[in-house]
């Protein structure tokens, strides 16, 4: 394990550990657990990204900045189509696959940061 995917795996089982006591303290004690269980995926996203070589972690990554584009688009045409307007909106609000608009708007953010690191290598 090279020392950048050693800082990653720890970094996420440090979020993961952390998410822990707010599943404690939520308003709603059993989808607090159902929560912290979704984290989980996050640790098994990053132990399957480590298995991949440098080139085709950057390729897979490289793909997050157009499939947010791709999602606004479909939402934008979607808006004039009643059953595809409500696939892609929430409570008038454009959340694309993801059907919440806040994960939608980090999914989009992460895509631009990474479209910014991948501008910066080359």
């Amino acid at each position: 394990m090279q020392k950048s995917e050693s800082f990653i795996a720890i970094s996420i089982i440090i979020v993961i550990i952390l998410y822990l006591p707010a599943a404690c303290y939520g308003m709603d004690l059993g989808m607090g657990w159902i929560g912290f269980l979704k984290m989980l995926t996050v640790l098994f996203f990053g132990c399957c990204t480590m298995q991949l070589s440098e080139e085709q972690r950057d390729r897979m990554l490289g793909m997050i900045p157009a499939v947010g584009c791709t999602m606004t688009v479909f939402g934008i045409f979607s808006y004039g189509i009643k059953p595809a307007y409500h696939f892609f909106f929430m409570a008038d609000r454009l959340g694309g696959f993801f059907q919440y608009a806040n994960v939608f708007a980090l999914f989009c953010l992460t895509g631009l940061v990474l479209n910014c690191r991948i501008a910066e290598k080359s």
